[in-house]
């Protein structure tokens, strides 16, 4: 009598579906003490949240800008002091560079490429690379998130600490912005200054098509970007003195760079 086994394989979810969406809420991580530093009108900036879509379907996917939350970035002080002859103006003027992108992220997987557009230090860029190899270290910690399990895994990356979580059962290569790599949706991850979260998840049967961008005549790496930015000047804060007449004005820029 022949015996037979069967084998049960428990497979993932995007084994039955063609297309995931997913929601993404960007943040600014500050600490305490930079934001005491900070004028107080302007820390609704400095924490102000940005909001993405991450579509991902049949290899490609697409990581692009929603919204941001809507915040003040100029605020003008004036004091006038009347003397026996002359009037002293002081005038306080705070600028926040903030930035007025809208950030996208194009991954191809099979062509190992990412076509973007970001913006870092007051300048846009337009750029065209590979695929980051972000050299993840996966670990046994797990924790829920979004109904998943997800494992946490650590880069150590151009000097810099990333930390990720994702759900294996969500089986896409993928996350926000830039960042992949892992055998699992990255449904949150985190470097020094900024982090990223999922928190809306959508996997659907059909197959998307998700249109490539339109790539311009100059493009950027990753790693030129990097260097153009360590070049940059800081924007310049100052005081100016002005005289008309009996009046005196002093002018004090400070720039808050976003």
């Amino acid at each position: 009598m022949k015996k037979y086994i069967f084998i049960l394989f428990f497979l993932p979810i995007l084994s039955f579906c063609q297309t995931v969406r997913v929601d993404y809420v960007e943040n600014r991580i500050v600490s305490k003490e930079r934001l005491e530093k900070t004028p107080e009108f302007a820390r609704a900036e400095v924490l102000k949240k940005k909001y993405f879509s991450l579509i991902n379907s049949n290899g490609v996917s697409m990581y692009s800008f929603v919204s941001r939350d809507k915040v003040d970035t100029l605020k003008t002080e004036t004091h006038e002091v009347d003397l026996e002859d002359t009037k002293q103006i002081t005038q306080s003027i705070y600028k926040i560079t903030s930035d007025q992108s809208e950030d996208f992220y194009y991954k191809d997987f099979a062509d190992n490429s990412i076509i973007f557009r970001m913006f870092n230090g007051g300048t846009n860029f337009d750029g065209r690379d590979k695929l980051i190899n972000w050299n993840w270290i996966i670990t046994n910690e797990t924790q829920k998130m979004n109904g998943f399990t997800c494992k946490k895994a650590i880069s150590n990356s151009y000097g810099t600490q990333f930390i990720a979580w994702y759900a294996e059962e969500i089986s896409i290569s993928d996350g926000p912005q830039k960042y992949s790599g892992l055998p699992g949706l990255i449904l949150h991850v985190s470097s020094p200054f900024y982090e990223w979260n999922a928190n809306n998840i959508e996997i659907t049967k059909a197959i998307t098509t998700i249109e490539k961008p339109r790539e311009i005549n100059k493009t950027y790496t990753f790693l030129e970007i990097r260097d153009i930015l360590i070049r940059k000047p800081m924007p310049v804060s100052g005081t100016t003195t002005k005289i008309e007449g009996n009046s005196t004005t002093t002018t004090t820029t400070t720039v808050i760079r976003d």
